[in-house]
């Protein structure tokens, strides 16, 4: 028998229950006499607690692979732990055993009810006992319970994982079992602007609600910090918007932490600013959120983040956009209390649009003005500069 139970409280407060599981694995082996062997695996979480006890010795060691373990059981008793799918395989049969289930469940949840699980549901190490004595009637009772989870998850468990392996990954060879998430579709990656409570935030999801998804498929890249209201407003995005946010920071040398410095004083309007930018450090920021993906447009939809636009606009994809939405002269000499809102941003920015395919303000008044206060950042103003009203 392997007693495997999950650990208990929360990551990096983990509750010591070695005291609890030493006196239970006790009792199931005094009631169960000779004729058992009787195993404790812990969690790699819980196993430190019998380290600290100098009870390491009553638990299966830590360096032995839990699957060949598995391979010797007869039965499996375990908790809320994901190990028993491991064992469904065997076809051997499995015992649940919880005591704080109410507990369980407010804290951390359950992607399964017990009711529907392939075995019995026990709250007392007694209740276990009982139905080890009647294990041909809990087999028997279970059994169309078990089978049906062996179809639902582990219907490619026949032993034969490692020569599929071989033979699609390293000789190349085609299988069914291989799914490409490839499509034809035009990929296209939006920054929209921090998902704050604005016009920006509102147009954005406007926009995304009107797309035809048939044709494109959209991605949105936004920072992990949340503030009030982005969590609600990134869930009004239509379901079929992929989010990915950025976590981490950047990877920069001694060198590129001074070129961006002179970046965000200077901005890039001078040939030897461009020349000197750390550009390859923006790209690898580029692929260090987001892989290998490869888009065919990028759009800063908030234009008013100088860190997104700097990534946008030297990244490598197909086409890049970005939007204006307001005039931003005007803009980058607003005032409020005393201090020049969107400045040091802006002065960053104006100087990226020049990277950009599409400058593309929300009104043809707007793009007018933009037009004449702008032009003299951008080569072929005339071709780039357009307007696209926001959507309704």
């Amino acid at each position: 028998i392997l007693f495997a139970p999950t650990w208990r409280g929360k990551v990096n407060q983990e509750t010591d229950t070695s005291r609890k599981l030493h006196e239970e694995l006790t009792e199931l082996k005094e009631k169960m006499g000779d004729e058992y062997i009787i195993l404790l695996k812990t969690h790699y979480f819980a196993y430190k607690f019998f380290e600290n006890r100098g009870m390491a010795n009553i638990c299966v060691p830590e360096w032995m692979d839990t699957n060949e373990l598995l391979s010797i059981v007869d039965l499996l008793i375990t908790d809320y732990s994901s190990i028993f799918f491991d064992f469904l395989p065997s076809k051997k049969p499995i015992i649940f055993y919880g005591d704080d289930y109410d507990f369980y469940e407010k804290e951390r949840g359950f992607y399964i009810e017990v009711n529907e699980l392939p075995g019995p549901f026990c709250t007392t190490i007694q209740g276990v006992i009982d139905e080890i004595h009647q294990l041909q009637i809990v087999k028997e009772q279970y059994e169309g319970k078990y089978n049906q989870f062996l179809q639902n998850y582990c219907y490619h468990d026949d032993g034969n994982a490692t020569e599929r392996f071989i033979d699609i990954v390293l000789k190349g060879k085609e299988s069914e079992n291989v799914i490409k998430n490839e499509n034809n579709k035009k990929k296209i990656l939006f920054y929209c602007g921090g998902f704050y409570n604005n016009g920006i935030t509102i147009s954005a999801i406007n926009l995304m609600n009107n797309l035809d998804y048939s044709k494109y498929e959209i991605v949105v890249i936004e920072s992990s910090e949340l503030h009030d209201g982005k969590e609600n407003n990134i869930k009004k995005l239509h379901p079929n918007v992929s989010v990915l946010y950025r976590v981490g920071s950047w990877n920069m040398t001694i060198k590129e932490w001074y070129q961006h410095q002179l970046v965000v004083r200077r901005g890039l309007y001078s040939k030897v600013m461009r020349r000197n930018a750390p550009k390859s450090m923006y790209k690898r920021e580029l692929s260090r959120m987001l892989g290998n993906a490869n888009f065919d447009i990028v759009v800063d939809f908030g234009g008013y983040n100088s860190f997104w636009t700097l990534l946008f606009a030297c990244g490598s994809d197909k086409k890049k956009c970005i939007y204006l939405h307001n005039i931003m002269m005007k803009e980058y000499e607003k005032v409020i209390n005393g201090d020049y809102k969107h400045r040091k941003n802006l002065k960053i920015i104006f100087s990226l649009y020049r990277y950009f395919d599409k400058i593309i303000s929300v009104s043809e008044s707007a793009n007018s003005e933009n037009f004449n206060d702008l032009h003299q950042y951008i080569d072929h103003a005339k071709e780039k500069m357009v307007y696209v009203n926001n959507v309704i």
